[in-house]
């Protein structure tokens, strides 16, 4: 008997255990080659899916035995005995036939009601199978959720409650946290927060010459775990706070000040050259009639400027000297006499203030108590000045000053730029007032904006 089938509609049936149940409603009905209905009864019909009108290989198929046609209309539940896993995401045609006769044709083409199916998954994973765009028909391959703004801005993951604090974004891998990789050129990433900011792991790593920066509110930044960081600085005059097993260790605070309110250990030291100390002896080689001292040390502590403390602690144990040989009270007298106390103030009045100091000279101490100063590399306020005039030209920067300098080429120069700190430049050549350095890395190009120090020296006491 020649059959004729006429499909009705489709309709999706999602039941309990989405995916191994997912089924596919269809209903249709069966004439005859005269255009009747067939004969009520039991009929074996095979259904099968393809991704191609005509011809190809079919993706699915699946024979129910047994169906009830009534008045030439039947009812069918696709895959009922044989889960649809086809995924529901290109253009698929129905090819049916009755009774083990030919496939009727043409096959049917499914439209838009079975391909909810692309959105059932497996274990309630969405989808099953590929990547999902929001905003683009082509994500990025692989298990991905891919978030597009054609527009170029607002791009945006957010995870949202009706209450605050109620609700988080986890990213999880397995049954631990899982990464955030930041993949890209040398763009910055900005973490913005409205309220302090937890960052809460066993060892949190920054790498970067950028280091990071708290731009939040006045209840600062908390790092709770190991830190290892290259620079941490607190914007705006906020505090920012790092800690370690519940108890606060750093504090960058608002006026200035890096508070350590544990007890500060520094381990570790770098080899550091003295000349003028008392460690070593040489009297070989004097400098105008006065002995000289060589030593090398590691020092594991240096400060620019003065250390204020309610004490300091010096080992002296006898247990770790040895040659010993008591002194001449009357000739150290003899010699402390000899010292000149001197009122004086500091050029360098940013630093040092304005005030009236009463000290010592170290050039006169040298005279009469050489192991009492030590020699060092720095820079003395000599020129202490900011420049007329600043030309940047590629990697080297020419300042005019308002007078004349003692800088040549050779010397090195100390220069304070207005957020950059302060940095030594090698000096490559001079004219008149001028001076040009080399490896300028600022992008600082105003006069105004940097000012000149003074030249190091060798010999600095």
């Amino acid at each position: 008997m020649k059959f004729n089938i006429l499909l009705l509609f489709f309709s999706l049936l999602a039941t309990a255990g989405v995916h191994a149940q997912a089924a596919l409603s269809m209903q249709g009905t069966i004439r005859n080659s005269t255009g009747s209905a067939v004969p009520d009864g039991a009929y074996s019909i095979t259904f099968k899916l393809y991704s191609v009108e005509t011809g190809g290989t079919p993706v699915w198929t699946e024979t129910q035995d047994n169906i009830k046609v009534v008045g030439g209309v039947y009812s069918a539940l696709l895959g009922a005995s044989n889960p649809l896993t086809a995924a529901f995401n290109v253009p698929y045609y129905v090819g049916v036939s009755v009774d083990g006769g030919s496939e009727l044709i043409p096959r049917f083409r499914l439209t838009s009601a079975p391909y909810a199916m692309a959105l059932i998954g497996q274990s309630n994973t969405f989808p099953s199978a590929g990547a999902v765009g929001v905003g683009t028909a082509s994500p990025v391959s692989g298990n991905n959720l891919h978030v597009h703004n054609e527009n170029g801005s607002a791009k945006a993951l957010i995870s949202s409650a009706d209450v605050d604090d109620a609700t988080f974004l986890t990213l999880k891998s397995g049954s631990n946290s899982g990464n955030i990789a930041i993949e890209g050129g040398n763009g910055n990433f900005n973490i913005v927060a409205d309220k302090a900011m937890n960052i809460i792991s066993t060892r949190v790593h920054i790498h970067g010459d950028g280091g990071l920066k708290a731009y939040t509110s006045p209840d600062g930044m908390v790092f709770t775990g190991k830190t290892i960081t290259s620079t941490l600085s607190s914007v705006s005059g906020q505090d920012m706070t790092i800690q370690r097993a519940e108890d606060t260790h750093i504090v960058c605070r608002g006026d200035g000040w890096t508070q350590f309110n544990k007890s500060l250990l520094i381990g570790g030291s770098k080899s550091f050259y003295f000349s003028g100390t008392s460690v070593v002896w040489s009297n070989n080689n004097p400098v105008n009639g006065i002995p000289q001292s060589n030593a090398t040390m590691g020092v594991s502590l240096r400060a620019d400027q003065n250390a204020s403390a309610a004490n300091f602690v010096a080992y002296s144990d006898r247990r770790i000297k040895k040659d010993f040989h008591l002194s001449s009270g009357s000739r150290d007298l003899a010699t402390l006499m000899q010292l000149e106390v001197t009122d004086y103030r500091h050029i360098d009045t940013i630093a040092k203030g304005s005030g009236e100091v009463k000290g010592f000279i170290a050039q006169q101490v040298e005279k009469v108590f050489p192991q009492a100063v030590s020699v060092d590399v720095d820079a003395i306020p000599d020129i202490f000045s900011k420049p007329a005039a600043l030309q940047v030209n590629g990697t080297e920067a020419t300042l005019r000053m308002p007078v004349a300098h003692q800088l040549e080429a050779g010397n090195r120069v100390r220069i304070i730029q207005d957020g950059g700190g302060q940095m030594e430049y090698d000096v490559v050549r001079t004219e008149g007032n001028a001076f040009t350095v080399k490896d300028w890395n600022t992008a600082v190009t105003e006069a105004e904006k940097v000012f000149v120090y003074g030249r190091e020296v060798n010999d600095f006491r």
